[in-house]
């Protein structure tokens, strides 16, 4: 159960970007890391993905003090099912 929550908690703070994720990743100019963090490949999206980056450390850190495990934790879980879901960086 804690594994669910801490999964929807992230999710749900992934969706508020104004930025176009999907469309950006539809265009191969980002990729997920196993880190959980987003990594640019097109230099001029670089602001929007440090910004993204800092949300989702925000949300693990959130995530960590809840559940009291290590952010690593909650970031190598992210990185994970967002690699299962979008592909990681090749």
């Amino acid at each position: 159960m804690k594994t669910f929550l801490l999964i929807l908690s992230i999710l749900v703070s992934f969706s508020v970007y104004s930025f176009d994720l999907s469309t950006a990743r539809t265009q191969n100019k980002v990729c997920e890391l196993s880190t959980g963090y987003l990594k640019a490949l097109d230099p001029a999206i670089q602001a929007d993905v440090d910004e993204i980056n800092a949300t989702r450390k925000k949300s693990y850190q959130d995530v960590s003090a809840t559940t009291k495990q290590a952010i690593s934790v909650a970031e190598t879980m992210m990185g994970e099912k967002l690699i299962n879901k979008y592909g990681a960086c090749k």
